[in-house]
């Protein structure tokens, strides 16, 4: 039965299996290539390791272990590993040949077939195209027998056979699906749906997209199906990997970059290049997670934002001492702002100005910048100099301005603009600017009015000092007199510092006698009412300040004082100009002092014919004293003594001295100290001397026990307690007192712990009984807690040095996790021309230099010229400084100068009250004069002369008046009568000064007439005078008397003298008439 099924299969299968199968062609064949610039729509990732059908064969032979064996030894399709074999393909039909299919792996998915179509009946085209998606043949080689690479012919799965055309096609495009991983056949219906629903694929036709076809359709035989079972991916997404990698190749080998940011950044790259070329060659598959791809995109983001830069930081330049390289962070910038207020550089003696990209220049920067990749900034260096001006403001104020400026790198000077001086009036008196002077002294200027002022650095901080002229003017004011002296003047030169210093300049008093009706010339004074002379001809004065002296007259008499050697005024004479004084009869005296004694020897002036007022004084001559002493009073055991140094020619006792007492000369006659029970007795002392009892033997008590407690030993939890007692007097006597009973009680003590280590156990604290050991609190036990680990950071590499991986060391012990070394990266070298060499700096050829290390090779060092210097001394004088000036002949800008000795100082010579002294080396003189040596004598104000003080230099003879005070009033006498007075004249008293000829007259009333016998006289009262014997007269009430009454009348006359006495001569008229008619009337 199988033989006539295969008959009649025969045909059909046979046309078949000739049409299709015998396929040693396999997917090599297939045209399928992927550019690998491209990425692809979808990716996904796959497990590495995964098997893929990678190349398909099939066979037709008419023996089966032919077939079999052709499929595993297929020549060309991965030689060595042959293919996978599925079962014969026509199983069932009774077919004249046997079909097989085979396959070879591989684990790359860009190789691996995507699915399996089948062309039913149709004309087996070269290639179908479905959907977008290409589908070729497997074919087979002319010769049925002998699997080939290329094929001509397509294998019918139903050859030998018969049945339908079934014409195998595959495809590797992944846009059909995922890679293959295996292909099976189904020997039935059942065995093909249980396949389906264990996730195989089945084979559909061209024709009919739904129907899976059975491979031998047509031809009977079993029912056989084929099916395949592909690989799920997980999609993942290399978008943003792929944006990240184009977005940082410009700046992938960009020069600049340190080479470890610039390695990281390639290495980042490199990776995801991997990473997309993987996915790219493998038709969109690779395996990469998305994790994976995500982490390399990271990578690379990090790398680019992490790039850094050098920014090299060069002090030694400029003569700093050490260079720093800062690493910046610049990521995609090619710019990056840098705080350089952080960094700081040193150079000895000079002060850091900051930094710039410019060795050469002047002012640097602290602040902010923005730099670029590997730029240099040098170290900016100045001395800082200071310049304090002092000048004078228009309303005279000293303006005390401060100038500051740097003398920069190596530049040993710098220059600053001097403020404008202007002439200044000061109280009416015009001061002209002349420039200035770096001293305080009152002199003409040494640098220039206006321009540069030159500060040095050697010098940092100078003081410069305006100078102004003005003149100053003596004048000597003839007041009143004549001929008039012409006025002295000067140029006086002003130092402005702290206070104005005024150059002081000497005029003498001239030799001029001006003359004065009423008064003779005796000098000059400071004022024009003095009446002392002051100064004479040939007096120097020195003068900052304009001064005028008057001329002072005396009247035509002249006073001479003498005055001995203790300044005392011993005889003052009033002569006429022009006589002699007479030398005093006393003999002066100078008193004795410790060293001399002094012998008067004359006077030290002429007094013949004087013609001013004159100060004689004596003169003595000095005669050491010869001293010897003499004991007055023996010094005993407790008194002093005495002793006299005196002179043996003038007995003067220079110094009276004590003589120390002697002191007792003890003796002793020791006593026995007491004990705790025996007396004891004190020392007996005297003097062996003076023989007194200096001590007298006395009993000691004995002490008697003192205890004091010298040992306790408190009572523990097992042993009883006590106290030994011992007396301060002898420690050989001791009590034992208070002894006590155990406690019972324990006394904690801790017993220290120790912790645990990372591997070992460690025991807490516990405590026991200090006294007897017991153990009270128990030690636990303390776990190991494994080690903490600290990370070692990433080393990167340089140039030349190898760099580490990260790695860790514990923190508590010697475990650690070693890094690995990471090969050095290599120079980058870049080329630069050749610099020639300066006086300071070396030149050098052309050559390379390493972009990242600033290595250098194939470059000579040119030496540094050096300066050639001109050397000018400047020796130091008496006034000035020196310094040597050091002149290259290169670069002015190197010239600078070096302080050499100071200025020596004038030196030598002796200075007087009257002249400056004259310096030894220079022979100018220098210096103040010293100042006069002046006596004093004091000249008691008068009633007729101020008085005053003269001061006489007892070195030069210069004299002057002093301490004027006013003259005194007159002392009068009790009055001299000059003209008596009478009884009717007055009289004068004339009071007279008892110290000159001042007099002044008082009026002495007439002392009137003298009458002691008045009498009445009828109205009147008359009399003689006592005194002159004239008669007078006078109102009777003028005298104190009376008039009588009148007889006739009773009444009081005013006129009743001669005949009419007592009688008025009204009433003696009356009287007489009366009488008359009486007389002739008969009346008596």
């Amino acid at each position: 039965m199988k033989t006539m099924q295969k008959k009649r299969l025969t045909t059909k299968v046979f046309s078949v299996v000739l049409s299709l199968l015998m396929m040693l062609t396999v997917i090599p064949l297939v045209p399928f290539t992927s550019t690998a610039d491209a990425a692809y729509a979808n990716e996904y990732y796959h497990i590495a390791g995964t098997k893929y059908i990678k190349d398909i064969a099939m066979v037709y032979y008419k023996s089966s272990s032919e077939g079999q064996a052709a499929i595993k030894n297929a020549v060309g399709h991965d030689a060595g590993t042959g293919y996978a074999l599925l079962k014969d393909l026509t199983a069932g039909t009774g077919g004249d040949y046997y079909v097989y299919v085979g396959w070879t792996w591989t684990t790359n998915p860009a190789e691996a077939v995507r699915g399996f179509r089948i062309d039913h009946n149709g004309s087996m085209p070269a290639y179908w195209q479905q959907s977008g998606v290409y589908w070729y043949p497997v074919n087979t080689g002319s010769h049925a027998w002998v699997p080939q690479l290329h094929g001509d012919g397509c294998v019918d799965l139903n050859r030998g056979a018969g049945g339908d055309d079934l014409k195998l096609y595959i495809t590797k495009d992944p846009a059909f699906g995922d890679p293959v991983t295996f292909l099976d056949r189904a020997g039935s219906t059942g065995e093909r749906d249980s396949l389906l629903n264990s996730g195989y694929k089945g084979v559909y036709t061209f024709q009919n997209n739904s129907n899976l076809v059975d491979i031998n359709k047509g031809a009977g035989g079993d029912d056989l199906f084929f099916l395949y079972k592909t690989s799920p991916a997980t999609k993942v997404n290399t978008a943003a990997l792929r944006s990240a990698y184009t977005n940082s190749a410009s700046y992938d080998g960009v020069t600049g970059y340190t080479p470890a940011t610039a390695a990281e950044l390639s290495a980042a790259r490199n990776a995801a290049k991997t990473i997309m070329d993987a996915f790219d060659n493998n038709q969109g598959y690779a395996s990469y997670t998305q994790a994976n791809i995500d982490a390399a995109t990271s990578r690379i983001n990090n790398a680019l934002n992490n790039l850094e830069t050098y920014l090299y930081l060069n002090a030694t330049e400029n003569g700093g001492d050490q260079n720093q390289t800062i690493t910046l962070k610049v990521g995609k910038n090619t710019q990056v702002n840098v705080d350089l207020s952080k960094y700081t550089a040193t150079k000895t003696g000079a002060n850091f100005a900051g930094w710039s990209k410019s060795s050469l220049a002047t002012t640097g920067t602290t602040g902010t910048v923005s730099v670029g990749f590997n730029e240099t900034y040098y170290a900016l260096f100045g001395v800082e100099l200071t310049a304090n001006f002092h000048y004078l403001l228009a309303d005279g104020s000293i303006k005390h301005e401060e100038q500051k400026t740097y003398a920069m790198n190596t530049a040993t000077a710098a220059s600053l603009p001097l403020p404008t001086l202007k002439d200044v009036t000061i109280d009416g008196k015009t001061y002209t600017a002349l420039g200035w002077r770096e001293d305080t002294q009152a002199a003409d200027k040494t640098v220039n009015k206006t321009g540069i002022y030159t500060i040095y650095a050697n010098n940092p901080t100078v003081d410069v000092y305006a100078v102004y002229s003005t003149p100053i003017t003596f004048t000597q004011d003839v007041n009143k007199g004549e001929p008039a002296v012409e006025p002295q003047t000067a140029t006086q030169y002003i130092n402005v510092n702290t206070e104005i210093t005024k150059s002081s300049h000497e005029f003498t008093v001239t030799a001029d006698t001006p003359t004065r009706a009423g008064g003779n010339f005796i000098g000059w004074a400071d004022s024009e009412t003095s009446e002392q002379a002051m100064y004479t001809s040939g007096y120097k004065f020195t003068l900052t300040e304009d001064l005028t002296i008057y001329a002072v007259y005396e009247l035509a008499v002249v006073e001479v004082s003498f005055v001995d050697g203790n300044g005392k005024v011993i005889s003052t004479q009033t002569i006429s100009t022009g006589e002699s004084a007479t030398a005093p009869t006393e003999i002066p005296e100078k008193a004795f002092d410790e060293e001399a004694h002094y012998v008067f020897t004359g006077w030290d002036k002429d007094f013949s014919a004087v013609m001013t007022d004159l100060v004689v004084t004596a003169e003595f001559e000095k005669i050491a004293h010869t001293i010897e002493e003499s004991i007055t009073k023996e010094p005993t055991c407790t008194e002093t003594g005495k002793k006299d140094r005196y002179c043996t020619a003038c007995d003067y006792i220079v110094a009276d001295i004590d003589i120390d007492a002697l002191g007792h000369n003890k003796s002793f006659d020791p006593g026995t100290p007491a004990t705790c029970t025996t007396d004891g007795s004190t020392d007996y002392i005297t003097c062996l001397r003076c023989l007194e009892v200096l001590q007298e033997r006395e009993v000691l008590p004995a002490l008697g026990h003192d205890y004091i407690l010298d040992t306790a030993k408190p009572a523990t939890c097992s042993v009883g307690g006590y106290e030994i007692w011992v007396c301060r007097n002898n420690n050989n006597h001791k009590e034992t007192r208070n002894e006590t009973m155990p406690t019972g009680e324990h006394i904690e003590k801790a017993v220290k712990g120790y912790e645990a280590t990372c591997l070992e156990n460690g025991l807490t604290e516990g405590t026991e009984c200090e006294q007897c050991g017991a153990v009270l609190v128990p030690q636990n036990i303390i776990l190991a807690d494994g080690h903490d680990l600290i990370i070692d950071k990433y080393v990167a590499p340089t140039c030349v040095d190898t760099g580490l991986t990260e790695g860790a060391h514990c923190e508590d012990c010697d475990y650690t996790v070693p890094q690995e070394v990471i090969p050095a990266l290599g120079h980058d070298w870049a080329d630069f021309t050749a610099e020639a060499a300066t006086c300071t700096k070396p030149g050098f050829t052309a050559g390379s230099k390493c972009r990242f290390c600033h290595e250098v090779r194939d470059s000579i060092e040119i030496p540094a010229l050096n300066h050639s210097w001109e050397i000018i001394e400047h020796p130091a004088d008496c006034t000035t400084d020196g310094y040597t000036e050091y002149i290259c002949a290169y670069n002015d800008a190197h010239n600078y100068t070096v302080a050499g000795e100071k200025a020596s100082g004038h030196t030598g010579g002796t200075a007087t009250c009257s002249e400056q002294a004259v310096c030894d080396i220079c022979k100018e003189p220098y210096g103040k004069t010293t100042d006069h040596n002046y006596e004093a004598v004091v000249f008691e104000a008068t009633c007729t002369k101020g008085g005053y003080t003269e001061y006489t230099c007892t070195d030069c003879g210069d004299s002057y008046k002093g301490d004027e005070t006013a003259v005194v009033d007159h002392t009068y006498d009790e009055g001299k009568v000059t003209v008596e007075a009478t009884c009717d004249t007055e009289g004068e008293k004339t009071f007279t000064c008892l110290y000159c000829d001042d007099f002044y007259t008082e009026i002495i009333p007439a002392k009137g007439h003298n009458v002691d016998n008045w009498v009445v006289n009828g109205t009147e009262a008359e009399g003689d005078c006592a005194d002159c014997g004239e008669h007078i007269t006078a109102d009777p009430e003028d005298v104190g008397l009376e008039l009588p009454e009148c007889e006739r009348c009773g009444m009081v006359h005013r006129y009743n003298s001669g005949i009419f006495k007592y009688k008025g001569i009204y009433c003696s008229i009356v009287y007489f008439f009366r009488q008359i008619v009486n007389f002739f009337k008969g009346n008596a």
